[in-house]
Formats: C-alpha cells, sequence, structure tokens
C-alpha cells in the first residue's frame, strides 16, 4: 500500500485552539491508517538449522520464525497487522521506518 498524503491545509486553526488540536488528531490517525506493511523494509534471514526469520526492523516485536521462507513472510504480515491494530487501538501512530540496507 503506498503512502497517502491529505492536505490538511483547508484545516488549519490558530495554534492552540480545540480546531487546532482536533487537525492535529486527524493527521496523527490518518497517518497511522495509512502505514502498511509495504511502508515498511522486510528483512529475511537463515536461521540455522531450523528455518527462517522475517521481521520489520522498524517495529519493536515484528517478526516471525518459521520453516519456510514463505511461511515466515506470511506469519509476519498477521503479526504486523496485530501489533498494527495495536497501535491503533492506542491512537498512536505506527514507528516510521528507519531502515537502512548498506549491504544486500
Amino acid at each position: 500500500m503506498a503512502s497517502t498524503r491529505v492536505d490538511l491545509e483547508p484545516l488549519r486553526c490558530r495554534e492552540g485552539s480545540i480546531g487546532a488540536r482536533r487537525v492535529q488528531a486527524l493527521a496523527q490517525a490518518v497517518h497511522w491508517r495509512w502505514m502498511g506493511f509495504d511502508d515498511y523494509k522486510v528483512v529475511l534471514y537463515r536461521n540455522q538449522p531450523d528455518g527462517w526469520v522475517a521481521e520489520v526492523p522498524a517495529i519493536p516485536g515484528c517478526h516471525a520464525l518459521m520453516p519456510t521462507r514463505e511461511e515466515a513472510l506470511v506469519e509476519l504480515a498477521a503479526v504486523f497487522r496485530l501489533i498494527s491494530e495495536e497501535y491503533g487501538e492506542r491512537r498512536e501512530p505506527l514507528p516510521a521506518d528507519t531502515t537502512e540496507i548498506v549491504h544486500a
């Protein structure tokens, strides 16, 4: 899912007003709702001898260990979905992806 930008300029209010706080809350809600699995880098590596690890390094606890690469990626997507829902329930945005690939 591609990241979507929302233009909030028409909704701008004086800093500190109730309207400004509502606009900020709306911006945060839009941000976490639009962050998806495809917006993050996934690291996949062999865990000798028992299988494969797939993880999203930017999100603590977002990893899966499975016998095959394919199963690890499917399980990772399910783990990501659960974590995303937890962040949403707390009305918190998911962490930004700051992962850099330096050697592939």
